[in-house]
């Protein structure tokens, strides 16, 4: 993305309904909850831009592109299945960039500094 600013974590408070493609449509409500006046527990979203920095940096775009040539029929479920293991395996055996990591961290520490926790107990959550 040259010349872009890339945002890995975006803290809730920054971002609403205009950052939906960004955070996903959860993260964006609770953004406009916060603007809204209801008091919401603070979090961070991790953006798509880390997805897509992720797939492009370590070139699994490219490969998991390759193994889905695999599949010349979606209704073979198990041929999907294998398709699947394998581009998994794939994501699985690549390290996080450290740029990524560093973020995540960054966004966890201003989290902990905002409830006033040193180790704040966090939840997860995936789209």
């Amino acid at each position: 993305m040259p010349g872009k600013e890339i945002n890995f974590t975006i803290p809730f408070e920054e971002s609403g309904l205009n950052d939906t493609s960004l955070v996903g449509g959860k993260n964006a409500s609770l953004g406009e909850l916060i603007k809204a006046g209801v008091n919401v527990p603070p979090g961070f979203s991790v953006s798509t831009q880390a997805y897509d920095y992720f797939f492009t940096k370590t070139g699994l775009n490219k490969e998991i592109r390759q193994m889905l040539k695999e599949i010349t029929d979606f209704k073979d479920r198990q041929k999907c299945e294998k398709v699947s293991r394998k581009i998994y395996s794939l994501i699985e055996s690549h390290p996080m960039p450290r740029e990524i990591e560093d973020s995540i961290k960054k966004g966890y520490q201003e989290l902990c500094k905002k409830a006033g926790i040193s180790l704040m107990p966090v939840a997860v959550r995936s789209s």
